[in-house]
C-alpha cells in the first residue's frame, strides 16, 4: 500500500470532541513533533503521488519548476517559455510529465 510505504497512513484517530479531549490529544506530543509532522506530511504525500504515477505511467519524468523571483511581465514570459520548452522536450518524446 503506497500510503503505508510512504508513511502517510493509516492516520490514528484523534479525540477532539471536547476541549478536554483536544487538549489531551495535543499534550500527547511535543510542539516540535507536531511541527515535524506538519512539514513531513505534504512531502510524504507528494512521494506517494509520484509512486502512484510511476505505477500508472512507468516512463513518467518529474519536471520541477525552478524557484525564481519574477519582477516584470517579461520575467514571467521568459520563465514560462523556459518551463514550457523543458516540458515539451519530454512530451515530444512521448514521455509523460509530472509537475
Amino acid at each position: 500500500d503506497l500510503f503505508i510505504e510512504h508513511h502517510v497512513g493509516p492516520v490514528p484517530e484523534l479525540k477532539v470532541g471536547t476541549d478536554s479531549e483536544l487538549l489531551a490529544t495535543l499534550d500527547e506530543k511535543s510542539l516540535s513533533t507536531w511541527n515535524d509532522w506538519t512539514v513531513a506530511v505534504p512531502a510524504r504525500i507528494e512521494k506517494a503521488r509520484e509512486a502512484a504515477v510511476k505505477l500508472l505511467e512507468p516512463k513518467a519524468v518529474r519536471v520541477q519548476p525552478k524557484s525564481v523571483t519574477l519582477r516584470t511581465p517579461a520575467d514571467v514570459d521568459a520563465y514560462l517559455d523556459d518551463l514550457r520548452a523543458e516540458i515539451m522536450q519530454h512530451v515530444d518524446n512521448q514521455t509523460p510529465v509530472m509537475i
